[in-house]
């Protein structure tokens, strides 16, 4: 909401930190929406909560491309969800974790692998 505001206060009065300040806020949220979905993900793993937080937060950093790809498919799956209300409740919050706990588990295995090289 903030992030909004700033870019609000931006068309207004045409300043450069108002832009600046929200874009900030945007590249925030995406990094800390990235952290809170890996680490439900490495939750359900039976981690604790402090190893999936850590866990998470070295994938989000190491995993560029990956992280890029959640992004973009999360948004494609909400915008469907929102068009279908069945979708939003039941049928996309699962799909959303499956995808998640998928693009992890994989790049997981494919960092084991490089490391035993």
């Amino acid at each position: 909401m903030l992030t909004i505001a700033y870019f609000y206060r931006y068309i207004v009065t045409d300043s450069i930190q108002y832009i600046l300040l929200s874009i900030v806020g945007v590249y925030l949220f995406s990094f800390l929406l990235l952290i809170s979905l890996t680490t439900f993900a490495l939750l359900s793993d039976e981690n604790t909560f402090s190893v999936a937080v850590k866990n998470s937060y070295r994938w989000v950093i190491h995993n560029p491309l990956h992280c890029i790809v959640v992004i973009f498919a999360s948004g494609v799956l909400v915008f469907v969800g929102i068009v279908s209300i069945v979708g939003l409740v039941i049928i996309i919050p699962a799909v959303l974790f499956s995808f998640h706990l998928e693009v992890i588990q994989n790049s997981s295995t494919l960092t084991a692998e490089k490391d035993n090289f």
